[in-house]
């Protein structure tokens, strides 16, 4: 028989390795998502940007350049970031990441700014992370490229990935203050993420991990001329799930006119003459228009005798 100790130590593993006790993923029913420079790699690629009065190229970090206004840039490099060379893996991410996949293949995504150039590179170097017996550990299905510096470009991913798989808990592993805020922003004003939480884990350079929980606000009161862009975009996103048909096209002009019309109380047509009038009300209009026509007049009738030919003869054969 085998002594105490041991299976105790068998059932505290078998415990542990739990699908409820994997990442916080709520029973495998919640997604991890992880960026990928700086979060689960150190890597040596850098950004190539021309400030203004620069003739070459300067070669900043991605963590540096993050901090940059893009505004104040006039030119931008980030051909580097196609490939992925001599990268070292962060330990406390990767293990997080090893522990989602615990869940499954599916339960973590890799979100990263790079171009799809970039993403046979960021698959190899995860496949060379191995055990002792030096099979990959890291056996993920989905690496996605938004190819993208644009924080909204990230949030609007995991966006997606909310409908698509419809989590009770998402986590977002990030090491860029901006991508993180703009899902926060998201989160807290998106409808869509009710009973949906995300924990947002700030990863820094001391290797540290973060932890914000955030959730979906519903206003204590709503005026009736509020307006939420995040619920209106979502409203709308929820009936298109593909490209628009000249039909739908036309069905949605017909009804923005009746919204419109409604706006204005029914009354559109008669504002719209009213604005017009008053616009062009005044002699000095009023003489102007007389002017224009008259040049209009002048010039139709002087094409109508250049071009003469055209249309003389079918005057002449004309049977009326």
């Amino acid at each position: 028989m085998k002594n105490k100790s041991e299976l105790h130590l068998r059932l505290l593993i078998k415990e542990m390795l739990k699908p409820e006790n994997t990442l916080g993923l709520d029973g495998c029913r919640g997604l991890a998502v992880f960026d990928f420079d700086s979060t689960l790699a150190q890597t040596k690629e850098k950004v190539g940007i021309k400030l203004p009065g620069d003739k070459n190229f300067r070669y900043v970090s991605s963590q540096d350049y993050a901090k940059m206004d893009p505004n104040e840039i006039e030119e931008f490099d980030f051909s580097e970031f196609d490939s992925v060379a001599n990268a070292k893996p962060i330990e406390a991410t990767i293990n997080m990441l090893r522990d989602a996949l615990v869940c499954g293949a599916k339960k973590a995504i890799i979100l990263t700014a790079r171009a799809p150039a970039a993403e046979q590179d960021i698959r190899r170097f995860l496949n060379s992370i191995t055990d002792n017996n030096n099979d990959p550990i890291l056996k993920l299905q989905r690496v996605d490229t938004v190819n993208s510096s644009d924080a909204r470009k990230k949030a609007q991913a995991i966006e997606s990935y909310r409908r698509e798989f419809n989590p009770t808990v998402i986590h977002f592993y990030e090491d860029t203050e901006k991508n993180l805020l703009a899902v926060k922003e998201m989160v807290i004003n998106s409808p869509q993420f009710a009973g949906t939480t995300v924990i947002l884990h700030k990863v820094s350079p001391d290797g540290s991990i973060g932890f914000e929980e955030v959730t979906y606000k519903k206003p204590d009161e709503k005026k009736e001329d509020s307006f939420n862009l995040y619920e209106a975009r979502n409203y709308v996103r929820s009936f298109i799930s593909e490209a628009l048909t000249q039909s739908d096209e036309n069905k949605i002009a017909t009804i923005a006119r009746k919204e419109a019309r409604k706006i204005f109380d029914d009354k559109l047509e008669r504002k719209v003459l009213q604005i017009i009038a008053a616009e062009l009300k005044g002699k000095a209009n009023e003489e102007m228009i007389v002017k224009i026509s008259k040049n209009v007049l002048t010039s139709l009738f002087k094409s109508f005798w250049i071009k003469r030919n055209f249309w003389r003869s079918e005057l002449k054969n004309s049977p009326h």
